[in-house]
């Protein structure tokens, strides 16, 4: 055997294990690479909750305020109705009050004319 097919010979299992060591590495880039995505890719899908949350959050915000406005309008309104409804009854009672004087100066008038 010549020193060539020794040397030959004893390359073949360095070849084999540097191809082994850049296939374990490319294998491992690869691996990193797909935890990598999948990080990301939770991440996105995280963020896009958090954004769906948030905006839940404020739909609801913004109809309780609705609602809070839609009662306060409803209590201004009643309050605006309970007041008329006194004044009407105040008007009412001061103008019966207004006819009794009316009628009874009438009366006095007859009576005293009468006599």
């Amino acid at each position: 055997m010549s020193g060539l097919d020794v040397a030959g010979l004893l390359n073949c299992p360095v070849d084999r294990q540097h191809d082994d060591l850049q296939q374990v590495a490319q294998q491992a880039r690869a691996d990193a690479a797909h935890r990598e995505q999948q990080a990301k890719a939770e991440a996105a899908q995280r963020e896009k909750q958090m954004k769906a949350e948030a905006y839940q959050r404020e739909q609801q915000a913004y109809q309780r305020e609705k609602e809070a406005r839609a009662e306060a309008k409803a209590e201004a309104k009643a309050e605006v109705l309970r007041r008329e409804k006194q004044v009407r009854s105040e008007v009412e009672k001061e103008l019966e009050s207004t006819v009794y004087v009316g009628n009874w100066q009438r009366r006095k008038l007859k009576s005293d004319s009468r006599s």
